[in-house]
């Protein structure tokens, strides 16, 4: 598996919005409409990024104060990034098994 890492696309939005994640990851479910993600994710302070194998959309990350943690100490010059954790429904439909991205790694918990 080589990862690599793109800016998002319209499509590839509209990809993970459809990606449901069970808890602890739940607040990764995307609920807004999806022309409405479209224009958070693309939105020029997001920084939103796909990461993709091959073809095969497996994750996304934001970087930037989308990806700072609630109450973090951002002090110190750092870059912040947010992977998306590996969905628990959509992945068939996107070509991709929960196994395949699990070493995507989940969301940090902290800086």
């Amino acid at each position: 598996m080589t990862i690599k890492l793109r800016p998002a696309t319209d499509r590839d939005v509209r990809e993970f919005v459809a990606w449901r994640y069970e808890p602890p990851h739940d607040g990764y479910n995307i609920t807004t409409d999806p022309d409405e993600a479209v224009e958070y994710f693309l939105g020029a302070d997001i920084h939103c990024h796909t990461l993709i194998d091959g073809d095969v959309v497996v994750g996304y990350c934001t970087f930037g104060h989308d990806a700072q943690v609630p109450d973090g100490d951002y002090t110190a010059d750092a870059l912040d990034v947010s992977p998306s954790p590996p969905a628990t429904s959509g992945p068939a439909e996107c070509g991709r098994t929960p196994d395949s991205t699990r070493s995507l790694g989940s969301p940090p918990t902290e800086r």
